[in-house]
């Protein structure tokens, strides 16, 4: 199932990116335009995912962050996910940014850097209960 999970994380990231080494080995990643017929969020659909729906478990946020987060940040968000083995940037450890649920939120519907946006494949409600599994991530 891991195997799974890490394969579609992998595949979402290069079906929406172009990727390129420069001159000096620095490998980087560039978004793609959307295909065609693909429908814009605009901003309020943006400020209508921060509204807090009711709460889900914490067993929601910690298996949301297991499939969509942790091939990138690592278990513990420790920036050391597995897919740093295979040449994506590694992210910073969640230890060391913005931790709380609006920010986690925005990144996750948005994306930020080098991360494509969640919206579509994380609903807003999970995004919530993954906001919270964050916050509650050892220092």
């Amino acid at each position: 199932m891991r195997a799974l999970s890490l394969l579609l994380a992998l595949a979402a990231c290069d079906a929406a990116t172009e990727r390129s080494v420069s001159s000096d080995g620095v490998r980087h990643a560039r978004l793609l335009p959307p295909p065609p017929g693909a429908v814009a969020r605009g901003a309020a659909a943006v400020r209508a995912d921060l509204k807090q729906p009711r709460a889900l478990s914490a067993a929601v946020g910690a298996s949301g962050f297991r499939d969509f987060c942790a091939a990138c940040h690592g278990a513990e968000g420790r920036g050391d996910g597995i897919v740093i083995r295979y040449g994506l940037a590694q992210p910073r450890p969640l230890q060391e940014v913005d931790r709380s649920p609006a920010r986690t939120i925005a990144v996750i519907t948005r994306g930020y850097r080098t991360m494509l946006p969640m919206a579509g494949q994380i609903t807003p409600a999970e995004r919530w209960a993954i906001a919270a599994h964050v916050a509650r991530l050892p220092r």
